[in-house]
């Protein structure tokens, strides 16, 4: 099994390796970190398209060659270059064809620190993806060797909640411990009109 880290082209989101890294440390997976170039368009005789498909090889390259630098030491991983027609598209491919347990990705830049920002590409995953996701803060850092040591789900009450399950299932693969958290939330006091 294995954990696909997506990775952006212009290679600028530490925080997806830090916690791909710590989930894969902590599950034991395999990490696959991979980045989307667009698929090459039919070819034109005055090969503009093919000068334009090397370009982005050139900087999909790059952007892995940056992220083997900046991953932890202590975990293995595989890079690759993923061809689509979108990059929620291509990641859910190579999701497919690596057999992943999970996506991991980052926050949009323009969030704020410690904060989930969505992007396009987190918006249509979360919409539309049947792999499991993980979502990077931004600015997420794990310490040296950092592991997943607790799961939290909500709890909404109902008798069999299978998010619940799933977490317990999620936790039980990281070596973590399960916390539920449950809300109450207090009805506004009546009020009377005259």
């Amino acid at each position: 099994m294995s954990i696909l880290a997506g990775y952006p082209p212009e290679g600028r989101d530490r925080a997806v390796l830090n916690l791909a890294a710590m989930l894969a440390r902590s599950a034991g997976d395999d990490l696959l970190v991979c980045t989307v170039v667009p698929a090459p368009w039919f070819p034109s005789p005055a090969r503009i398209d093919a000068e334009y498909q090397a370009y982005l090889d050139d900087v999909a390259n790059q952007a892995l060659d940056r992220a083997r630098a900046e991953l932890p030491a202590d975990v293995s991983a595989t890079f690759s270059m993923h061809r689509s027609r979108s990059a929620p598209s291509g990641l859910l491919e190579a999701a497919e064809q690596h057999d992943a347990t999970m996506i991991v990705l980052g926050s949009a830049s323009r969030g704020v620190f410690g904060h989930i920002a969505l992007g396009s590409v987190t918006d249509w995953l979360l919409h539309s993806s049947a792999f499991p996701l993980a979502l990077a803060t931004r600015g997420f850092r794990s310490g040296p060797g950092g592991r997943v040591t607790r799961v939290t789900v909500g709890y909404g009450g109902s008798e069999t909640d299978d998010l619940v399950v799933a977490a317990g299932i999620v936790a039980a693969r990281m070596g973590a411990t399960l916390r539920l958290a449950s809300f109450a939330v207090r009805p506004p006091p009546p009020t009377t009109t005259r």
